[in-house]
């Protein structure tokens, strides 16, 4: 009866240590449904580029990841510290935040309007801290994942929306979320291989209003 009893002590604590090991991933899976009014709204026109794209199928890929915080490059001044392409950073509803994720375009501005020079390989995403006019390095990705759209949840937290290129040859969708206290970004991938981008892709509304100017309602 001892033995026995030794022996569903040991089962219950093992079971007890299972679950809450695997808290934090079920913890941080069902958050991103949370996210559901930006993926309704702002992001909705980047969801509707993808077939059979559903929130509740993406599973969190792996712990999350510190910002990188390096390649600081702090302003002289307020006018120094945006690019010439401002009007496509998205910046945090206070104003204290905004995100650039085009350098990697390599865009130039020719009598009047912008341009495209080439393309990196590598896609740098950058954080600037408005009030310190500093900008750092948080993330970057190889050409295999383009982030495509970014959008802001509160002051403290935004979602990267991205597209990586799979094995078939096709873009699957994924989320990545930042948070700013935190420092950390957490990635999500579908979990449904018939879930991926159209031909057509996806360019944000910014960066087309920055190329070919706004449409004339």
């Amino acid at each position: 009866m001892i033995h026995q009893a030794e022996t569903m002590s040991k089962c219950y604590l093992y079971c007890t240590l299972l679950l809450l090991f695997n808290l934090p991933s079920f913890v941080h899976a069902q958050s991103l449904i949370n996210y559901q009014t930006a993926f309704n709204g702002s992001l909705k026109n980047w969801t509707q580029t993808f077939v059979n794209f559903k929130l509740s199928d993406f599973k969190q890929t792996a712990q999350a990841q510190k910002f990188e915080n390096i390649n600081s490059v702090k302003a002289k001044s307020k006018t120094a510290f945006y690019p010439g392409y401002k009007a496509a950073l998205s910046t945090s509803p206070n104003g204290c935040y905004t995100i650039d994720i085009y350098s990697y375009l390599l865009l130039d501005k020719k009598n009047g309007k912008f341009i495209t020079t080439g393309s990196d390989v590598e896609q740098n995403i950058s954080l600037g801290y408005v009030r310190d006019s500093e900008w750092k390095r948080i993330a970057y990705y190889g050409y295999a994942q383009r982030v495509q759209e970014v959008t802001w949840v509160n002051n403290d937290t935004f979602i990267l929306a991205a597209a990586r290129l799979n094995k078939a040859d096709k873009n699957i969708p994924v989320i990545i979320v930042g948070q700013i206290r935190q420092q950390i970004l957490t990635t999500y991938e579908t979990s449904n291989p018939g879930c991926y981008q159209k031909v057509s892709g996806y360019t944000s509304q910014k960066l087309q209003n920055l190329l070919h100017g706004k449409r004339k309602s």
